[in-house]
């Protein structure tokens, strides 16, 4: 975990540009050192940011000097995290399960539903573990189209897998109580479901001796001191654009030494392409900001894609569809003019290399710190409940409805 209680989250409230652009040299000038869990892009919204002890009193300082008003969020993370409920020692929809359990439950899951629902293996991962999902559909087979869906793709992000289970529980669920628009969308496409695409660092957050706000995988053989890339800048498309990235190691978004480097990242990429289907929709889940992204994302000044209309569009009417059932306000827009530049990133690829005309990022619960990426157990079920109303209403979008 950390080397000492007393790291603290802080909530920053910038209200100039140039409150924001000091924000961001702070996050380039103590790269490895301090932890942004949202980005210092959008006035008026909150930045949050975890700082170690030895740093907190001159960075305190700074944001004084800078005029940015700050509250503390969590006054201990480490603390707040040993407070947190312990994982479920068995498979539970509505608690956080372990990398081992969500693998069982895939297995148990598709020999249940074997009429609509079978088990792949997409790769390897840098400490061997198998990268596994679930496809759903009726009849399947490479002349339908299809979908694909991910989670964990960064580790500490854990209402990402549990939503991501939740929505494929839903999608069968429906299908077997005759819902009309599910049951058509399962005979018209096939869903490609990966719950955790970066298992390594998933585990490594449950693992004893672990950090649970480990974000990138665990790739050591880097080059630096430290270990792991973020596999949310690795992605082959635009890596070389350079935008919202590190290339320092110990960054928390370090994009890896070069275009694709992760045995993650080319495990999914080789797979995908390899499964020669017609693309419609790719949505990678992450947390936090209750966001929808589309591409792209590399660049706030490159000309957006032709499709980009239609897929702003599509991310509005299915926020709307979400919001109808907690009233939760998603923001929806391309990603690096709504949120910041980031290259490498994975909505892009779907995109661009995989064709996908609907393909989003999509930042879950909550809007912001606390409780940050530690949400309570008891927001699974809602997260769920509320995000599967925003992939049925993708999946008329992909018929066409």
């Amino acid at each position: 975990m950390f080397a000492d209680n007393g790291y603290k989250t802080y909530n920053l409230h910038p209200k100039y540009t140039a409150q924001l652009e000091f924000l961001r040299n702070l996050e380039h000038d103590f790269d490895g050192s301090i932890d942004f869990w949202t980005d210092p892009n959008i006035l008026g919204r909150s930045v949050d940011i975890m700082i170690p002890p030895h740093l907190q009193s001159s960075l305190e300082d700074l944001f004084r000097q800078h005029g940015i008003d700050y509250s503390i969020g969590l006054e201990d993370v480490q603390d707040a995290i040993e407070k947190a409920p312990s994982t479920a020692a068995v498979f539970d929809y509505n608690k956080y399960n372990t990398f081992d359990n969500i693998v069982t439950w895939m297995t148990d899951f598709a020999s249940a539903n074997s009429d609509i629902v079978t088990e792949f293996n997409v790769g390897v991962t840098f400490e061997g573990r198998n990268i596994k999902g679930i496809k759903i559909g009726e009849n399947q087979g490479s002349s339908k189209k299809a979908v694909y869906y991910e989670g964990g793709i960064h580790a500490r992000e854990w209402i990402s897998p549990a939503t991501v289970i939740n929505i494929a529980r839903s999608l069968v669920d429906d299908y077997r109580t005759g819902n009309a628009d599910v049951k058509e969308m399962l005979e018209t496409f096939d869903y490609y479901i990966v719950p955790v695409l970066n298992a390594d660092g998933y585990a490594h957050t449950y693992a004893n001796g672990g950090d649970r706000l480990w974000r990138k995988n665990r790739n050591s053989d880097v080059p630096g001191r430290c270990t792991g890339v973020d596999l949310n800048r690795n992605w082959p498309y635009q890596w070389e654009a350079a935008n919202g990235v590190s290339d320092n190691s110990c960054g928390i978004t370090y994009r890896g030494p070069t275009s694709g480097s992760e045995l993650e990242i080319q495990a999914i990429t080789n797979f995908l392409v390899d499964e020669q289907r017609e693309w419609v929709g790719f949505i990678d889940f992450h947390a936090y900001s209750q966001l929808v992204l589309s591409p792209w994302s590399y660049s706030k000044v490159a000309s957006l894609p032709a499709d980009s209309d239609v897929m702003v569009d599509a991310g509005t009417k299915a926020a709307t569809a979400l919001k109808a059932v907690y009233n939760t306000e998603y923001t929806v827009g391309p990603s690096a003019r709504t949120l910041y530049a980031a290259s490498g990133c994975s909505e892009d690829w779907g995109y661009a290399v995989l064709g996908a005309q609907y393909s989003y990022v999509v930042e879950l619960r909550p809007t912001g710190d606390p409780p940050g990426f530690l949400l309570p157990e008891d927001e699974i079920e809602p997260s769920g409940i509320e995000t599967y109303e925003l992939v049925k209403s993708f999946g008329l979008t992909y018929l066409g409805r």
